[in-house]
This record gives C-alpha cells, sequence and structure tokens, in this order.
C-alpha cells in the first residue's frame, strides 16, 4: 500500500482547521520536534492566534489564565516525552475550577513504544481522572472516513471540554518521520489525497448547542418555600467566573427579597461592585465569624449556598458547626458540599436559577432584626480594621492590601494569589463600587502558575490588570515573568515581600503548643522555618531581567504613589512591598481579638 508522502501535512491541517471551525482561537505552543507538523498546521491557519512558551508548565497556566477569562478552551501543544507531563498541575487547575482546556501531546507511532526509542514514553491517558476525556487519534490514515472522523473527534473534544462539565480534554497524536511540511506533491496518491482533504475540511462543522439547564419547578418551589419559612437565613458567595457578573442583579434581588444576608468574598464579582438599596452585604464576615461569642448567638436556620465553596476558614468554621441548617448549593454541577450537610442541591446555569429564584421570591418587607445584626457587626468590624491599621507602625500588609483595591482603576481586573494574598485583600480591602473583575486561582488552592496564569488572563482581557501576590507564589513562578514583556496595558505586579509563607505563621503550627511543653515548642518552631521557607532574595534584578519597571516600597504613601504611577502606562511593572517579616499573623490576631471584644459586649 503507497502511503500518500503529505499524508501528515493533510491529517494535521485538518486537525487545526477543525479546532479553529469548532470556536478556538488561541494555540498555546513549546518547542519541540515532534510537533512539528502540528506547529506547521497552525502556522496556515489564519484565524487562530500563536502563542510561543518555551516552559509547558507555563504554558498551561497561561493557557488557563485564557479560559478564565473568555470561558472557551485555548489548545495546548508540545512534543513526545515528558513535555506534557508539565500540563500535569493546570490539568488539576483545570478540572477542579471547572475551566475548559484541550491538550494536545505529539506521540511517537506505535512501532517505536517500549523499544528504547529516543524521548518517547507512554502518554496514553497521562492525566488520568484529571482529563474529562482521553482521544488517541491513532495513525493517520488516508482513508475519507478517517479524515472525516478525525474533523468529527475534534469537535467532540471541544465540546467535551465545556459540557456537561468544562475540564480538560486530552488528545494524542501520532505522527511518524518525515515531519516537515509537504505541500507541492506530484504522485497521485497524494494528489487523490490533497483533493479529499479539501473536501473534509470545506464541510461545515455540525453547530453544537449547549443546553441552559435548570432543576424542575418542584425543587425551585421547595427552595422558595424554604426561604419564606425560615427567618435566619445566609446567602454566601465564594470565587466565581468573570461572567457571573452578569447575575449579579438576580444575586441582589434574591438577598433584598428574601431579606437574608449576603456573604460575598472578593472574587465573586459582587462585592467590587455597586450595591443597591435593600441588601445586606456583610463585609468582613470571615472576622466576625471568628467571634465564639457572635457565632454562639446567631445560628442560622437556612445557609444557601451559591456557587463554589468559600475560602474563608471563619466560614469554613462556623458552617461546619452550623450543620444543623437547612443547606441549599445551587452549582453548575460541581458537588460543593465539603461538611456533607446539603439538604438541597440545585444542579443547572447559576444565574438562570437566581433569576427565576429572584423572580418569584415573596419579599419580606422590612429589614429583620437577623439582617441588623449582620450589618451591625459589619460596622463594628469596619471599625476595628480602620483603628488596627491606624495603630500599626510603618508599612503592613492589611494597608498594602486596602492601597491596592483602591487604587484599581474603574473597570480594571484584579488577580489575587492564593494563600495570605487571598485573604489578606479579603479581610482589608473596603468596598469601592468600582465594578472591577476579580480573579483566583482556587480550584486546587495552590500557588502553581499564578503569573502565568494572570498574563493568560490579561492578554485576553486587553484590560489594566493587577496581580497581588506573595514572595514564594512569585519566585515558584518567577520565569513567567517573561510573559509580561508585551503587554499592551498596564500590568502591574504587586508583591508582598515578607520573606516566606506566612500564612503558615497563623496555623496552629505558628501559634505554638497550648499545653507548654518546652521541647514540643521548639519542634513547632524548627518545623515552621521549614514550612513558611525564609528567603534572602529580593526582585529587583528579576524586573530587570526581564525589561519591566521596578518599585520598592516601604512606606504606603509610596506604595500609592507607585500604584498611581503604574497603573498610567502600558506594560509590566514590578511593585515589591516590603513589609515586617510576621506582621500579618500579629495583625489578624489584634483585628480578631478587637472585632471578638466588640461583638461580646
Amino acid at each position: 500500500m503507497t502511503i500518500p508522502e503529505n499524508l501528515l501535512s493533510e491529517w494535521a491541517s485538518i486537525l487545526m482547521c477543525t479546532f479553529a471551525d469548532a470556536g478556538v482561537r488561541d494555540i498555546v505552543m513549546s518547542p519541540g520536534s515532534r510537533s512539528t507538523p502540528f506547529v506547521a498546521a497552525a502556522v496556515r491557519e489564519s484565524r487562530l492566534r500563536l502563542h510561543d512558551i518555551i516552559d509547558e508548565r507555563a504554558a498551561s497556566f497561561f493557557a488557563l489564565g485564557q479560559a478564565r477569562a473568555s470561558g472557551l478552551p485555548s489548545v495546548l501543544l508540545c512534543t513526545s516525552g515528558t513535555a506534557g507531563a508539565h500540563y500535569f498541575p493546570a490539568a488539576i487547575e483545570a478540572n477542579a475550577s471547572g475551566l475548559p482546556l484541550i491538550v494536545v501531546t505529539a506521540d511517537r507511532p506505535h512501532d517505536l513504544m517500549d523499544c528504547g526509542a529516543s524521548q518517547t514514553i507512554d502518554q496514553t491517558k497521562l492525566f488520568g481522572e484529571h482529563a474529562r476525556k482521553f482521544i488517541d487519534l491513532g495513525a493517520p490514515s488516508d482513508a475519507v472516513a478517517s479524515l472525516r472522523s478525525l474533523r468529527r473527534m475534534v469537535v467532540q473534544s471541544v465540546v467535551a471540554t465545556r459540557y456537561p462539565l468544562p475540564g480538560v480534554v486530552h488528545i494524542n497524536a501520532r505522527a511518524d518521520k518525515p515531519l516537515e511540511p509537504k505541500l507541492q506533491v506530484t504522485s497521485e496518491p497524494a494528489k487523490a489525497l490533497a483533493v479529499a482533504a479539501a473536501a473534509v475540511r470545506a464541510r461545515p462543522v455540525p453547530r453544537v448547542s449547549l443546553p441552559r439547564e435548570l432543576p424542575d419547578a418542584t425543587a425551585l418551589d421547595e427552595v422558595l418555600e424554604l426561604c419564606a419559612k425560615k427567618e435566619r437565613g445566609l446567602i454566601v458567595c465564594g470565587p466565581a467566573p468573570v461572567d457571573f457578573a452578569s447575575a449579579r442583579e438576580a444575586v441582589f434581588a434574591f438577598a433584598a427579597k428574601t431579606g437574608f444576608p449576603l456573604f460575598c468574598e472578593l472574587p465573586s464579582q459582587l462585592r467590587l461592585s455597586p450595591v443597591p438599596e435593600g441588601v445586606v452585604l456583610c463585609d468582613g464576615f470571615d472576622t466576625i465569624l471568628r467571634s465564639k461569642a457572635f457565632t454562639q448567638a446567631h445560628t442560622p436556620d437556612l445557609i444557601i449556598q451559591i456557587g463554589s465553596t468559600p475560602t474563608s476558614s471563619g466560614w469554613e468554621n462556623y458552617s461546619a458547626a452550623k450543620c444543623d441548617a437547612a443547606r441549599v448549593i445551587i452549582s453548575d454541577g460541581a458537588w460543593l458540599d465539603p461538611t456533607s450537610s446539603a439538604s438541597h442541591i440545585l444542579f443547572g446555569d447559576v444565574s438562570a436559577i437566581l433569576s427565576s429564584l429572584a423572580a418569584r421570591a415573596v419579599g419580606r418587607g422590612a429589614v429583620t432584626a437577623w439582617a441588623k445584626a449582620f450589618a451591625g457587626a459589619a460596622e463594628l468590624c469596619a471599625g476595628s480594621i480602620d483603628e488596627v491599621l491606624a495603630a500599626t507602625d510603618g508599612l503592613n500588609e492589611g494597608a498594602c492590601a486596602r492601597a491596592v483595591v483602591e487604587s484599581l482603576p474603574t473597570g480594571s481586573a484584579l488577580m489575587l494569589g492564593n494563600s495570605l494574598a487571598i485573604r489578606t485583600a479579603d479581610a482589608f480591602a473596603r468596598r469601592t463600587g468600582a465594578d472591577i473583575a476579580v480573579f483566583c486561582q482556587r480550584g486546587a488552592n495552590g500557588i502553581d502558575g499564578n503569573v502565568a496564569g494572570s498574563c493568560g488572563t490579561a492578554k485576553t482581557l486587553r484590560r489594566p490588570f493587577t496581580l497581588y501576590i506573595g514572595d514564594v507564589s512569585l519566585l515558584h513562578d518567577l520565569s513567567s515573568l517573561m510573559l509580561a514583556r508585551d503587554m499592551e496595558q498596564p500590568f502591574v505586579v504587586v508583591v508582598v515581600q515578607n520573606q516566606g509563607g506566612r500564612i503558615f505563621e497563623q496555623l496552629p503550627l505558628g501559634r505554638g503548643p497550648s499545653d507548654g511543653d518546652a521541647e514540643l515548642r521548639a519542634l513547632y518552631q524548627r518545623t515552621l522555618g521549614h514550612v513558611t521557607t525564609p528567603h534572602p532574595i529580593h526582585f529587583e534584578h528579576a524586573a530587570s531581567l526581564f525589561g519591566h519597571a521596578y518599585a520598592r516600597v516601604t512606606t504606603e504613601p509610596a506604595l500609592r504613589a507607585s500604584l498611581g504611577e503604574a497603573h498610567k502606562k502600558p506594560g509590566c511593572t514590578l511593585i515589591e512591598v516590603i513589609v515586617p517579616e510576621s506582621g500579618a499573623a500579629e495583625q489578624y490576631r489584634r483585628l480578631w481579638d478587637s472585632v471578638s471584644a466588640k461583638l461580646a459586649r
């Protein structure tokens, strides 16, 4: 049997053409030989934007950042061997966060497997259960049925990244040498294949319509009946995708009608937006819920969780202790019940569910005593925050978080780093009403790829962007600063330099043993040093290496001035904020003690 010399080129062309036909617009590629035919096909497809990123790990989080902004899958493309393994952390994060992503790993032909061939590993189902779907394209074939099935499998892969649950699809694409593109052909089989492939590419792909699902009317009625009967309800909103901003009106209308206090974290797309009259939005709820006196006196009889589980430790402990309350989870399909206490789970389009509930809910009228208690607690908490910040000498982490949020231009975007950064911003930042899109990477709660992901999001949004991150997170992804070199809009990286992972000082390990045993206390301290990973590194030379502007600030006025300048100019500015090494733990303790004392009166 004669194999057409253009078989691999036509096969790869159909692959990339179909990606474009199915709505993919971005291909994120890392260098390698075995992926050559697919790179060449992507270069020839004018509808695709190509992004070259040397490090596969950075590339994968960059692609996730694109998906976080657009809701559409990007395609990751790499060579054979261990290259695809560097995508694994991002694949885990994509599934945990519900973000669409397509991974195309080039591979060696079957006859080179298990024989010591260079750069050859078993790539079958490389991501295991973390992939929503795995497709091995097999050896390229010139049969028309095979060409058409290739096109069909590509469309299926794009759909599977978004439905029924968004996540990762892995396509393994085998390629035999010669890998270089072949366009000019003379043999009759090659000419026939070119004609057949052109006909396959010209045939439109299926138009796939994803459903906008709603729970049945009975389930909605049961939740509305609960809302009408219960007097002490709470509505809590954790991190949400950027397009959840379209559901703000429904969330606020539902909260106003039920009269239930609304807990919104910064990445919920609700808290940094204008809040209408009649909505009791309880800022500082993480701090408030650390007050034993307040939580003992305020037991909910209904909890409604919208979307992802909140980051807040205060909420986590309060929620676990109040498992007797009726609990409603509104989710797009993920099972979001870490306390295993849900009484009702409404799966479907979260915005549509909220719109239906808001439209049919019966209003309570006057603000209830229950809601007033939370509104009053929020006022006391705000006062304590102001007092603690004023009483802290020099620049501190709370003041830094507040300055960053208050300096954000209207309509810009903010990415919150994990661990301490997101918690400090949520605790100390004031509501601005500036309509800021707030992002975070909370699926697997890791610091991996925060810089790369932010670059992908910023380049997709094309609006002023700020990354608020800790020093360990930046060190972990330092090379990804290279991805910010060609930013056309302001891209501001604010790194809090506290010499290590100071979030761990707020854990029992940092507080020390309660029994006062000297040997155990010494062990805690030695262990803490290994966990916090203190270091002597500053970032001025890193900024210089990648051609970024840099500022090192030690006072709040200097920080605000640097933020103001950075937001005015295109390109990346790295602002290193020097704060006391263990200042955050002490600041939090003063805040929690102050609020608890006031709420106990």
